[in-house]
């Protein structure tokens, strides 16, 4: 699921944002191949990943952007601070 929002509370301020929730598995991946670290080096194995989680996504992400104009006799100044979650 993703949403995506922007509002403009007072004149020259717009905010923005959004979220994205994510389900990350794996519904059918029969020949994963599977590495664990053992003493010496590295041991694989071939099984079933169904149901883990891929790797290195998340489950949740956000943003919150903020974009304020400021007026001046040479033109515009935008400073942009954004968080990132």
């Amino acid at each position: 699921m993703d949403a995506d929002f922007e509002i403009r509370p007072i004149t020259n301020l717009t905010v923005s944002g959004g979220f994205t929730l994510l389900n990350d598995r794996f519904t059918n991946f029969p020949d994963a191949v599977f590495a664990f670290q053992v003493p010496g080096g590295l041991d694989t194995e071939i099984r079933s990943a169904a149901g883990n989680r891929l790797p290195q996504t998340a489950d949740f992400t956000a943003t919150v952007n903020a974009d304020y104009r400021l007026p001046t006799r040479f033109g515009g100044n935008r400073p942009q601070p954004q968080l990132w979650l």
